[in-house]
């Protein structure tokens, strides 16, 4: 199946849910609530197993955007981008590395930026990069700084999903309310649920 990058902001405004993988069990209870979700963020897997699991979960429809960096035997250089580009195929990469993020776009696929704040230095650093985003969208962690994460949302000239820490039901609608696109999450009982 192929998706386009505006297809898949139409999903998020239709769900704004992504399920995180962390584990190949958890990928039948993806395809059951695929309903309540827009998309997948693959993080296992192994270069022989990677491209089985992405080709399922686009058969079921559901775009797969994979953390590159923790793939398994897979080298995060530029022949590993290459690699996962030409011939696993997800809809998007997701990585923390700048020189990843490059090599991904000059190959044409939807670049999703992770960047953790865990201090004010940092989160400083997040806001002056603002100007110069080169990625499609950004992912903040922890979802819990809510109040940081508003004024990136505010700021930021790409949609913004967030995740982690989502630990119970209660901070979904916290979490909504900054105003990103979509919550990341493994929390199996909020795929149930649906946001």
């Amino acid at each position: 199946m192929e998706f386009t990058k505006n297809g898949f902001y139409q999903r998020l405004e239709q769900h704004k849910l992504i399920a995180v993988l962390n584990d190949p069990s958890q990928i039948e209870k993806l395809i059951k609530y695929k309903q309540n979700i827009s998309a997948a963020t693959l993080m296992t897997g192994n270069i022989l197993s990677v491209k089985k699991y992405i080709d399922l979960l686009h058969k079921e429809g559901i775009p797969v955007i994979l953390h590159i960096e923790k793939i398994e035997g897979l080298k995060a250089d530029h022949y590993g981008v290459d690699f996962i580009i030409e011939y696993v195929k997800p809809f998007g990469i997701l990585t923390t590395k700048k020189s990843i993020m490059k090599q991904a776009k000059s190959k044409g696929a939807f670049v999703i930026q992770m960047v953790f704040l865990f201090d004010t230095v940092n989160y400083q650093n997040v806001l002056d990069s603002l100007d110069n985003i080169t990625v499609d969208m950004l992912e903040i962690m922890p979802c819990r700084a809510t109040d940081l994460i508003s004024e990136i949302v505010t700021l930021s000239p790409v949609p913004v999903v967030t995740g982690g820490l989502l630990t119970d039901l209660r901070y979904v609608k916290e979490v909504l309310s900054t105003g990103v696109a979509s919550l990341a999450t493994s929390n199996v009982d909020i795929w149930k649920r649906g946001v």
